[in-house]
């Protein structure tokens, strides 16, 4: 079975991207992963795709067993007889039962169709052990886009903020005679820019939540970040 190997697989992704503070208002990756396995509708069509293939071993295998039948029927015979003056009336009942039991000593297409059912049941295996690596790697792409985006708006929100008092302190300088039109302008310009850039990235940073948030079938609003190390 490659259970185990994609286990492995999820357990080397949540830990070599979770190097993350705890924050007990965030999501973890691993908690992300986990909420996906329950929630994520692509991956659930993939358990039950399986659930409905493993039948298939079942329905195989029962062309091997004997097979089993069975009847039953009950005739209820009424007649009126005359035979000169002499009436009679006659009635009956027949009963007959039959049960039959049958064991192919050898069938080529029985063997067939069990290999079949069992090949096809291993193909339903194959296919969910595919949607679930798939999975982990949505998610983790899922997750750390949505952690870029975040700190993206971060900087941007920093560089804002930097830009806005550079431009009290122009203006301070400025009214003391010490400043210029230019410099007012040029970081006037500049704030700007930052702030466009400010609501670009908030724009996408709520579309890289969105996206996670449909991945784990729940909403998403905040993320734990990577530590500092």
């Amino acid at each position: 079975s490659r259970i185990p190997f994609v286990r492995g697989l999820a357990a080397v992704a949540v830990a070599a991207v979770s190097l993350t503070h705890g924050n007990a208002f965030a999501i973890s990756l691993e908690e992300a992963y986990q909420a996906a396995l329950q929630k994520d509708p692509t991956y659930r069509a993939a358990v039950y795709g399986n659930e409905a293939g493993q039948e298939n071993r079942i329905l195989g295998r029962s062309y091997l067993l004997p097979t089993l039948s069975g009847s039953y029927r009950a005739d209820d015979t009424k007649s009126d007889v005359t035979i000169g003056r002499n009436k009679s009336h006659r009635e009956y009942v027949s009963k007959s039962a039959n049960i039959s039991l049958r064991q192919a000593i050898f069938s080529l297409e029985a063997v067939a169709r069990y290999r079949q059912g069992k090949q096809q049941a291993l193909a339903s295996e194959a296919m969910l052990d595919v949607a679930r690596q798939e999975l982990i790697v949505r998610v983790v792409s899922a997750y750390v886009e949505a952690i870029f985006a975040d700190d993206q708006l971060g900087l941007a929100k920093a560089q804002r903020d930097m830009l806005a008092e550079q431009q009290q302190v122009n203006d301070r300088l400025y009214k003391a005679g010490e400043g210029t039109v230019t410099d007012r302008l040029e970081t006037q310009a500049k704030l700007d820019l930052a702030e466009a850039r400010l609501l670009e990235l908030q724009d996408v940073r709520r579309a890289a939540m969105v996206t996670l948030s449909g991945i784990v079938g729940e909403e998403v609003t905040s993320l734990d970040h990577l530590r500092e190390d």
